[in-house]
C-alpha cells in the first residue's frame, strides 16, 4: 500500500493575508474568496506561464480533513473542470 503524502505547514513560517469570503448565492453552502495574485503569479513563473496561461490550465484544489482549515495546492485542469468552472 502506497504511504499517504504528509503535507505540514508551519503558520509562524508563513505569509498570511485575511479575505472576505461571500456566499455563492443566498441560502448557499457554498462559498467564494480571493487568492493572494503573487501566488498565482510565483505559481505561473515557476511553470514558465503567464497568469492568465496558468489560470486556464490548473484549478485551485483545496484539501481539509476538518474544521480547523486546509490548504489550497493547483492541479492541472482537466477539459472538464474547465468547463465546469463558475463564471462571473
Amino acid at each position: 500500500m502506497e504511504q499517504p503524502e504528509v503535507l505540514q505547514l508551519n503558520p509562524n513560517d508563513s505569509y498570511s493575508r485575511s479575505y472576505r469570503m461571500r456566499q455563492v448565492a443566498p441560502g448557499s453552502r457554498s462559498v467564494e474568496t480571493f487568492l493572494p495574485g503573487d501566488v498565482v503569479e510565483r505559481a505561473a513563473k515557476q511553470k514558465g506561464m503567464t497568469t492568465e496561461q496558468f489560470v486556464d490550465a490548473y484549478v485551485v484544489e483545496f484539501l481539509y480533513d476538518g474544521i480547523e482549515g486546509g490548504f489550497f495546492r493547483f492541479v492541472p485542469a482537466k477539459p472538464k473542470q474547465v468547463s465546469d468552472a463558475p463564471t462571473g
